[in-house]
């Protein structure tokens, strides 16, 4: 996987996370994963790229994590927090995407809806793209979540 795709998505998610939390978060180093790796994670949201890059974005989150974040904005009460435990990760991971076509252009031509994985761990259907699986954890006050990228441009070179 291209290393300006990784930035490109992982500097996406730094800014909207600030933007929502008031905290920038640290991302980092990207690890690879087997092609085949479930998300040991309780949430995670998807959502598929097409174009000369193509493949899947995940972000992933704890319960207690998310939690906490959504709890501390105010704007979310206890009684409603798995609704808005959902309904966040499919803004934010669409968010996320949607800010990367700025660096990325045309090379993205469309974006999926978001869809919502949940309980730990869980399997996305990662696209037979024969590209690696690289996963960015990131740290904030709040704890550990990560993004994941399966992605591959058609300016990779040829396995």
């Amino acid at each position: 996987m291209q290393v300006r795709l990784i930035e490109v998505f992982t500097r996406a998610t730094a800014g909207v996370f600030e933007t929502y939390f008031g905290e920038k978060p640290h991302g980092g180093p990207a690890i690879s994963l087997p092609t085949n790796a479930a998300l040991d994670f309780d949430f995670s949201g998807l959502v598929g790229v097409a174009g000369e890059v193509r493949g899947l974005v995940a972000l992933s989150f704890q319960r207690e994590e998310i939690s906490r974040l959504l709890l501390a904005t105010a704007v979310v009460k206890p009684e409603s927090l798995e609704d808005a435990i959902r309904d966040f990760l499919g803004e934010f991971v669409n968010v996320v995407t949607g800010n990367t076509k700025k660096d990325l252009g045309e090379t993205i031509s469309a974006f999926s809806l978001p869809r919502i994985l949940e309980g730990r761990p869980h399997q996305p259907r990662w696209p037979g793209l024969e590209t690696e699986l690289v996963q960015i954890p990131f740290t904030s006050t709040s704890g550990l979540f990560a993004l994941t990228l399966a992605l591959k441009s058609s300016q990779d070179p040829v396995a």
